[in-house]
């Protein structure tokens, strides 16, 4: 990020961020089936359930579309998409794409699936003027740049971000 934040790559100019995963929640379904207006049974499936998850766009998706924020340091001004339900039960959809529109006429393209099998990853790349950085969630994070190289990893995200969190939340303490 500091290495961003400096203009090693320039003026962002185009992103885009992925959230590619398997089914999520597909035990849920056996705990909703039959009793979709019992309140208990969807609050026991929120995960599956729009209303109490606020979908998995909200729920799951926004960490690689928070890493485009984070590089961009701002807001989204106004956003379209669209998406589905492919797996055929609950609420949420499974899958989407939304193009936001950021400061100075950036672009962030966002696409996500959370059903089928094949190529998982969540990731963030970021498109500037003079290179490209590249991040993916609990693996290789790169930047390539006319001047400069930047390659490194973040294994064991889950652990290591967690306590990371943990210790600069005691640190504004």
């Amino acid at each position: 990020m500091r290495r961003v934040r400096e203009g090693q790559i320039g003026k962002l100019v185009l992103g885009e961020a992925t959230y590619h995963c398997g089914p999520t929640f597909p035990q849920l379904k056996d705990a909703l089936k039959g009793r979709e207006n019992d309140p208990e049974a969807r609050l026991r499936a929120w995960g599956i359930d729009r209303v109490l998850s606020g979908d998995v766009i909200t729920e799951q998706n926004i960490h690689a579309l928070d890493v485009a924020t984070w590089f961009t340091d701002s807001d989204p001004l106004r956003a379209t998409g669209t998406g589905g339900l492919a797996r055929g039960f609950g609420t949420c959809w499974d899958h989407f794409a939304v193009i936001f529109w950021f400061p100075g006429d950036l672009l962030v393209s966002f696409n996500s699936k959370q059903m089928g099998h094949g190529y998982d990853d969540i990731l963030c790349r970021m498109y500037g003027t003079q290179g490209t950085v590249d991040t993916h969630y609990a693996g290789k994070v790169s930047l390539s740049a006319i001047d400069d190289g930047f390659n490194g990893n973040s294994a064991n995200l889950y652990e290591t971000g967690a306590v990371a969190n943990i210790a600069a939340f005691h640190d504004r303490s």
